[in-house]
């Protein structure tokens, strides 16, 4: 099913891509790709619970806002794409910070729950 659902969305999007620009195919292929490329990461952030699947949801996302900003015939200023780089790479390392910790914490719950209480572990046994 949930394959099903996402050749669907390929397939809208490249449909939709087709629509638009009538004039050119490649900058109509372009747009399918790139509206393709959020709704897939749009569609995987709403399926994934775990970390992982949402930063790539995430990144899939990016990565398809910028295919549609390479369609702009006027592109824009040099500073501008500096700092939608610096946010791109941002995130980048905030999302491996975020995962490493979730890691950490992940892999001291299952030492905790492994290893036996100490405190009751000495406890002494009390006289009936």
């Amino acid at each position: 099913m949930f394959w099903g659902i996402a050749v669907f969305i390929v397939i809208t999007a490249l449909w939709f891509g087709f629509k638009i620009p009538p004039v050119d195919t490649l900058p109509s292929l372009h747009l399918g790709v790139a509206l393709t490329a959020v709704l897939l990461g749009l569609y995987v952030l709403t399926l994934q619970t775990r970390p992982i699947g949402q930063v790539i949801g995430a990144v899939t996302i990016e990565n398809g806002v910028v295919l549609l900003e390479l369609l702009l015939k006027h592109h824009v200023a040099l500073p501008v794409e500096l700092a939608l780089t610096g946010v791109f790479l941002m995130s980048i390392i905030a999302f491996g910070v975020l995962l490493r910790r979730l890691e950490t914490a992940e892999a001291n719950e299952a030492n905790e729950a492994n290893a036996p209480n100490a405190a009751n572990a000495q406890l002494p046994a009390e006289d009936v």
